[in-house]
């Protein structure tokens, strides 16, 4: 809500229902007239589902699937759409971030090689991409559903630009049973 770049609207997509979500949802609409905020209560279906249903209902031209353990650093998305626009060929911009416990190290990131993304992530979730290369997310996948999307991108013809040692946002530390946790056992053969 205070990101100092204006034209932007945020969407958030319920997994499954959750009262106190929406009536702080309802209480930030009554309260942020300004701010262009629309939500959807889903069926729980997993991150994937919901990613896809807010892209579906964005307008804009710029995407980001911003999870609910994500806190936006001040000048996020003046740094992507400045990115953006000193970069027109590229379709997505990426970074690494920090962590919101001190005492866990960023998880940093590299510059944009198609090659060592079919080796490993390190893009994220979060990063922007334009709409127009959008593929929706496999809801099938339940982990490391980032390399998956943006691998899936990529071989597509999407081309990434890395922001270098530029943190845009932080996120809290993996959970134990999360999808950031140790996912090998929903690894295939």
């Amino acid at each position: 809500i205070d990101q100092d770049w204006k034209n932007k609207e945020i969407i958030c997509v319920l997994d499954g229902s959750s009262r106190e979500a929406e009536k702080t949802i309802k209480f930030i609409q009554r309260s942020f007239k300004e701010i262009d905020l629309k939500y959807k209560v889903i069926e729980h279906g997993g991150a994937c589902k919901a990613r896809n249903e807010g892209a579906y209902m964005a307008t804009g031209d710029y995407l980001s699937f911003f999870n609910s353990d994500y806190v936006a650093l001040p000048g996020m998305i003046r740094t992507w759409m400045e990115a953006f626009e000193d970069n027109p060929d590229v379709d997505f911009v990426y970074g690494g971030y920090e962590y919101t416990d001190r005492n866990v190290n960023s998880y940093p990131s590299e510059e944009f090689d198609p090659y060592k993304l079919e080796c490993y992530n390190y893009i994220d979730c979060g990063s922007p991409i334009k709409k127009s290369v959008f593929k929706p997310w496999d809801e099938n996948c339940k982990s490391l559903q980032d390399w998956d999307f943006f691998l899936r991108l990529v071989k597509a013809g999407a081309k990434g630009k890395w922001l270098e040692r530029v943190y845009s946002y932080s996120a809290e530390p993996p959970r134990i049973g999360g999808l950031s946790d140790d996912s090998s056992h929903n690894w295939l053969e």
